[in-house]
């Protein structure tokens, strides 16, 4: 029998890790890393810490982290990325994979004025992340055939 090979993965949120905001993001951010560290996996959130004092400036602060994100990627076997973060992340030497748990897009449609123009830019990004990941994991169906990359390769769980 095989030992099983024990993985360093990078998580990546631009959300802060502050579970008040709202985001599902957060709470799916730190249920993999729960669930990876309770199968022996090492795990680092890259995250940045923030207040955010409208939708608008959460989403300039969540893009503007994701602007300025390094990381070290030999240190890594993996990273995991959702959402738009980890757009500007391309060419990398370990595998990235997209946890999309929404589609940005998809939502467009039912906003206006200011929050409809900030999603579709937001959107933008998230097709350019999808475009380099090397998997895209979807929650559902539903999300999973919102997600219109040709030839890509989309698992639902």
């Amino acid at each position: 029998m095989s030992e099983k090979k024990l993985l360093k993965i990078a998580l990546i949120t631009s959300f802060p890790l502050d579970l008040t905001i709202g985001s599902g993001v957060v709470r799916m951010v730190l249920g993999y890393a729960a669930a990876f560290k309770f199968l022996d996996h090492q795990v680092k959130i890259f995250h940045p810490q923030f207040k955010a004092k409208s939708y608008l400036n959460l989403a300039v602060k969540r893009l503007a982290f994701n602007k300025s994100l390094s990381f070290p990627q030999d240190r890594f076997d993996l990273v995991l990325v959702s959402d738009f973060d980890g757009f500007i992340l391309k060419h990398l030497n370990i595998p990235k994979i997209a946890l999309n748990a929404g589609i940005l897009a998809d939502i467009i449609r039912f906003e206006t004025g200011q929050t409809r123009h900030i999603l579709t830019h937001l959107a933008k990004r998230e097709c350019q992340n999808v475009k380099s990941s090397d998997l895209v994991v979807a929650p559902s169906k539903y999300t999973a055939s919102k997600i219109f990359i040709n030839g890509y390769t989309c698992e639902c769980i």
